[in-house]
This record gives structure tokens, sequence and C-alpha cells, in this order.
């Protein structure tokens, strides 16, 4: 996907905000909730210039902002969900959080814990977190409009962590 229009949630690694604008996507809003993870992301940003819009945002309560195209809000080509529905504390506010993201995204990279039954809170490696099954990824995105296309272990602690990847239904 080139020239992606890129919405980056979980922006805490120079690795994700690197890696989201250096393969020629054109542009990318990055959202966080700590305050000092966005003066790193706007450091980042400033020393290569790269072209990132920075903004403070708690994705439980507050609306994510959508691009505007002549005066029309657009849906991002690209949502990164990096490292974040584990923190939300239960699965419906997991739920609607993820939901809120489908609905300003056409495609969307979710990484995160995962388990094989039913979402559930904790494993051995996060006895605290939410715990992601495939199942519920694929429920979730449907009540919104998209499907499960691709789902491979992480590569940060491959036998916990998991990324998922959904399109928007009807996307080519």
């Amino acid at each position: 996907m080139r020239r992606a229009i890129v919405l980056l949630m979980g922006c805490s690694g120079k690795s994700a905000i690197a890696g989201a604008i250096t393969r020629g996507e054109r542009y990318c809003t990055a959202l966080e909730l700590r305050p000092d993870r966005i003066e790193f992301i706007r450091r980042i940003r400033d020393q290569a210039r790269l072209p990132i819009t920075t903004a403070r945002l708690n994705v439980v309560s507050d609306p994510i902002p959508m691009i505007q195209v002549w005066e029309e809000p657009q849906r991002y080509t690209l949502g990164l969900l990096l490292n974040v529905l584990h923190h939300m504390g239960t699965e419906a506010t997991a739920r609607a959080v993820l939901g809120k993201v489908i609905d300003a995204c056409d495609t969307l990279v979710i990484e995160g814990p995962f388990c094989a039954g039913d979402t559930s809170i904790g494993t051995p490696a996060y006895p605290n977190a939410l715990c992601i099954s495939d199942a519920w990824v694929a429920a979730v995105a449907a009540e919104h409009g998209h499907r499960l296309i691709e789902t491979e272990a992480s590569t940060m602690q491959p036998p916990y962590r998991r990324v998922w990847r959904l399109e928007r239904e009807g996307t080519p």
C-alpha cells in the first residue's frame, strides 16, 4: 500500500513512527495519550522532516480526528493500532475502541496479546492485560463492515502476541 494516509495509535516507538512514513506513505496522524510520547514523536518528526501531525488523544473518550479533503471527512487509508487494546481494562471498552478505530480506517493492522480461546483477562506473560482471540477480532470487524484478512505471530514475544490485518468489505 503506497501513498497511504496513515492513522498511528500507540505510537511509543521510533520504529513504528518511522516505519509508517518511510515506506512512502503520504501523511501520518500520530495519536498518543502520554505527553512525553507526544514530545518524542514531535522530535522524531522535526529531526527527520516527516509528514506527521501529532495530537494527544484519549481513545476511550475522545473522537478520532478525520482527514478533511475539500471539506469532506475521509477515512484513513491505513490504521496502525499497536500495543493499545490490551490496556483498555475490559472487553466492552476494547470493543468500543476497536470499533471507533475501524470506522476511521479502510485497512487496519492491530498488534497485541493473543489468546487461543475466548477473549479474557490475563496470560502468564500478561497477567492483567486483556488477551484477544482471532474470533473476537473477526466478530468486531464484521460488526463494523470489515473482514479479518490475515493473522500472524508478532515479532515481539511471538508465543503471546499476534498481529491482525482487517480490511473494509468491498476493498479490492
